[in-house]
């Protein structure tokens, strides 16, 4: 009989808005080469949540996230482009209602770790953002 092997799992919640979709797959495909090669080596999963993987259920979907996913997870990652995001009925965005609960339980708790990753943008289009990407800028400016 094989021994019983133990892995810590770490949860990484992945923020973004739908306009880092191919940003979104690296980065799954990352975490399971990562999975693949390490994982035994380290006595490490990572698990990788993402908006798009949270299957629909009763209730704001918002909601469901932050309960499931969000509050559990020990590394926070932003990823923002040119879109903002979805009104939440809480919050201007599904990404500034993640980051704020993220930041908030930081402070109270010191969990989650957090990190923020902004795409490059040409100059051309900062000096014309438009409403949604003029959200982006003024956030990355806080």
């Amino acid at each position: 009989m094989a021994a019983t092997e133990f892995r810590q799992v770490v949860s990484v919640f992945l923020a973004s808005p739908g306009d880092l979709k191919d940003e979104r797959e690296i980065a799954r495909g990352v975490v399971a080469r990562f999975n693949w090669l390490y994982s035994r080596f380290f006595s490490l999963t990572v698990e990788l949540v993402v908006w798009e993987d949270v299957p629909s259920a009763h209730g704001r979907p918002q909601e469901i996230i932050n309960r499931d996913h969000l509050a559990r997870c020990e590394l926070f990652v932003g990823m923002l482009n040119e879109a903002w995001g979805s009104n939440t009925g809480k919050y201007s965005s599904g990404f500034e209602e993640e980051f704020t609960i993220a930041e908030e339980s930081l402070n109270a708790t010191g969990r989650p770790a957090m990190g923020l990753l902004f795409k490059h943008v040409d100059d051309r289009r900062v000096k014309d953002p438009g409403k949604d990407f003029a959200k982006v800028l003024a956030f990355k400016e806080s």
